[in-house]
């Protein structure tokens, strides 16, 4: 709840080809992982020990990137939605991340999980009024002490903001939580029939603007 508003809403087939080679770089000497094997088989090695070695050295290379995808907090992405009255929506997706693990960058472009927010619209839409026709559109925060700042953008890069393909700006009204968010939570809000809400809780706060429908 905040100031008596609350997060309710009505939200070709073949064989493969393999390389003959297949390089590795540990501690900086190239190693071709087949050769060993075929050398190895030929000295004696069974499959047996040459699989573990395998599993080994995939599990050196491969859980180290696992591990930092975890860490990064990103996962899978998560979608919002709402419904106009006319039975057309708008459609969100974005990267929850954990709140204590992601520092707000105040008056600078905030990409959570490093990538643009995605939005969707199935009509055409404004957003203070600037129209936004039908399609689909990346979204960029920016956060601030006061207020926030939601972006919409035809860029089709997520990672980056590019101001050449800007479509809309909206300045968001921001409120504390009674309770922090642990995670970035993106939903919409269907307050009137051609109006949804667009609420960011991220920690205590929260930021909020509205879609209109034209």
């Amino acid at each position: 709840m905040l100031n008596g508003r609350s997060k309710d809403v009505n939200q070709d087939s073949g064989t493969p080809a393999f390389s003959t080679n297949l390089l590795v770089v540990i501690d900086g000497t190239p190693l071709d992982l087949l050769a060993w094997g075929r050398t190895n088989s030929r000295c004696g090695t069974t499959p047996m020990k040459i699989s573990k070695v395998f599993l080994v050295l995939i599990s050196v290379l491969v859980f180290p990137i696992l591990l930092l995808s975890q860490q990064s907090g990103t996962g899978e992405p998560s979608t919002a939605s709402c419904t106009f009255t006319d039975g057309k929506s708008v459609t969100a997706q974005y990267h929850p991340v954990p709140s204590k693990k992601a520092d707000l960058p105040n008056g600078h472009v905030w990409m959570p999980g490093g990538s643009a927010l995605t939005l969707f619209a199935e009509t055409a839409i404004t957003l203070n009024g600037a129209e936004i026709p039908t399609g689909g559109y990346t979204m960029y925060l920016v956060p601030g002490r006061k207020e926030w700042t939601l972006i919409v953008s035809k860029n089709t890069d997520v990672s980056k903001l590019d101001k050449d393909h800007d479509v809309a700006h909206s300045s968001m009204q921001t409120g504390e939580l009674n309770q922090a968010e642990p995670n970035l939570s993106i939903y919409f809000g269907h307050v009137a029939p051609n109006v949804c809400e667009i609420n960011v809780d991220f920690g205590k706060t929260r930021a909020w603007t509205e879609f209109k429908e034209k």
